[in-house]
């Protein structure tokens, strides 16, 4: 099997966990090993990570669109993301980057990121984010990529998190792989 650049690299235990899945679903299509379909993609068998991970259905170049948000990641915002417009969450200066980052999965990049998650006390806690793209391109021209943030649990943190700084905190270390 063809090894990603974010093979070599120390991942989280839990992105770690998502990464071996999502490769072992990548098949041979004669120039390599082509991206997994979002139907291949068995949440079950990451049933421990569904909490703290996002579904994205992006549009290259258009719009992305949260289907999904673990539970955690909604607690942890006080906000409910499933079905929302991502890029309406972005903060103005931050939603060119985000919709060019989004594109670049869509079109098959991976990223490894770490974001500073500031709290309400001024305080930081640092996460790690792994985002995954599906090869299947829908109809109106959209797919799916998965991100799955692996970092301290929220519940252990006593004060709220700084919603606005957390949407558009910039990475503070990513490898990225087009």
């Amino acid at each position: 099997m063809a090894r990603l650049p974010l093979a070599g690299q120390r991942l989280g235990t839990k992105n770690r966990l998502l990464l071996d899945y999502w490769q072992s679903l990548r098949q041979a299509d004669g120039h390599g090993l082509k991206l997994p379909s979002r139907s291949d993609f068995n949440p079950r068998r990451v049933q421990g990570l569904l909490s703290t991970l996002f579904l994205f259905q992006v549009w290259p170049d258009e719009g992305v669109a949260c289907r999904v948000a673990g539970t955690t990641i909604a607690r942890t915002l006080g906000l409910e993301m499933t079905g929302k417009n991502y890029l309406d969450m972005t903060p103005a200066h931050f939603r060119g980057e985000r919709l060019r980052r989004f594109t670049a999965y869509a079109r098959g990049a991976v990223s490894r990121s770490y974001r500073k998650i500031g709290l309400d006390t001024g305080e930081h806690y640092l996460v790690e984010e792994l985002a995954l793209p599906f090869g299947d391109v829908r109809e109106d021209g959209s797919t799916h990529v998965i991100v799955h943030v692996d970092g301290p649990d929220p519940d252990a943190q006593a004060h709220a998190v700084d919603l606005p700084r957390i949407l558009g905190a910039p990475a503070i270390h990513e490898v990225f792989a087009p």
